[in-house]
């Protein structure tokens, strides 16, 4: 498919994603118009759409029309195509201000430190999950060195015991820093099983995310661009406040809880995606465009087609299972109730099963 054929646009049940520039965006009544040339490529009913992310460079959208689309209650999300920044415009959602003390009142407890741990522990078992699912697709296509990933997911499967052991250990004022030293070597091992998987002519030296210039890298992060507006998109609808952080509260003030939630569903929604992509024949291209690497057009609509169509499958969760479309809501819902004061659980996922969603924890 040939870019100036790729559509600048895709629509997800009540998420429109903006994909290319050159390309406006309008509200027109009451509904949510794309444009080319001030004239409309598609006009979409303002009550269908709950959600618009712009993931791309060069898209015309007036205060104006940011303003109609709050009061139509379409909340914002611009996300860049080539690296982890997000920033949103949200509208009203209704009365959540006791979710929002409960919430800030869970800060700094026992519940918040075992959350913070339990998603970390998640995490970094996830990537080891996800290496012997890469793994049994190997052998089933009768790759080489697939013993490799299992020797990487052993490793791996070590640290996150080590993170769970020093996580039951009393509290101290430096313990996330060590604990995410722990998810560091693990995803360091990780990283290498999947440069070792990948074909040389991709040019994948390693994870890297902002200033990304290799094909893989940038559809990672353009793959997780769309994961992040899932997980904003659940924190928003269930009234939790996206700047009240476990984790990473010094480096994405405001929007922290986002990069937390999503650490666990990396590995699983996104990682696992982009690599059985690649392992099926998909080559994406990356080109420049006013000094950034970006990936193509098309190469950017083949991801969020592939996004869409995972979202009805289902993973295996404890003894049942959850759709992918399903799943940020779920947690996102999980984490809420964790910070009710009658709450004894911490919520986490792990893929493939084995699920802990209701792992005790302390007050």
């Amino acid at each position: 498919m040939a870019d100036a054929k790729t559509p600048p646009y895709v629509v997800d049940g009540k998420m429109v994603t903006v994909l290319r520039g050159g390309v406006g965006i309008r509200v027109v009544g009451d509904s949510l118009a794309i444009t080319r040339q001030r004239k409309a490529i598609v006009a979409i009913p303002a009550a269908a759409v709950d959600t618009l992310v712009v993931q791309a460079f060069g898209v015309d959208f007036s205060s104006q029309d940011a303003w109609r689309c709050a009061e139509l209650s379409i909340a914002v999300l611009f996300a860049a195509p080539n690296g982890p920044d997000v920033a949103v415009m949200s509208c009203p959602q209704g009365p959540h201000a006791a979710v929002r003390r409960a919430q800030s009142a869970q800060k700094g407890t026992g519940k918040s430190r075992d959350a913070a741990a339990a998603m970390l522990s998640a995490k970094v078992g996830n990537q080891a999950l996800v290496l012997k699912y890469l793994a049994r697709a190997g052998r089933r296509d009768g790759r080489k060195n697939v013993e490799q990933l299992d020797q990487a997911a052993t490793g791996i499967r070590e640290l996150q015991a080590k993170l769970e052991s020093a996580a039951t250990m009393p509290p101290t004022d430096d313990e996330i820093p060590k604990w995410m030293g722990f998810e560091g070597s693990a995803a360091a091992l990780y990283w290498q099983a999947v440069r070792q998987l990948l074909p040389g002519e991709l040019g994948f030296e390693g994870r890297c995310g902002r200033g990304a210039r290799d094909p893989v890298n940038q559809a990672l992060n353009f793959a997780y661009g769309l994961l992040y507006a899932e997980v904003w998109r659940a924190i928003t609808r269930v009234g939790l406040d996206a700047g009240i952080d476990l984790l990473h509260s010094a480096e994405r003030a405001g929007r922290a809880l986002v990069f937390d939630l999503v650490e666990e569903l990396r590995g699983p929604l996104v990682d696992r995606l982009v690599l059985t992509l690649v392992g099926r024949g998909w080559r994406p291209q990356t080109r420049e465009h006013d000094g950034k690497v970006l990936l193509t057009p098309r190469d950017r609509y083949v991801l969020v087609e592939a996004w869409k169509r995972q979202k009805p499958r289902a993973l295996r969760c404890g003894r049942g299972k959850v759709r992918v479309q399903d799943l940020a809501l779920r947690q996102a819902k999980a984490l809420k109730h964790s910070c009710s004061a009658s709450a004894t659980t911490t919520p986490r996922f792990d893929f493939g099963g084995n699920d802990s969603t209701h792992r005790p924890s302390r007050n």
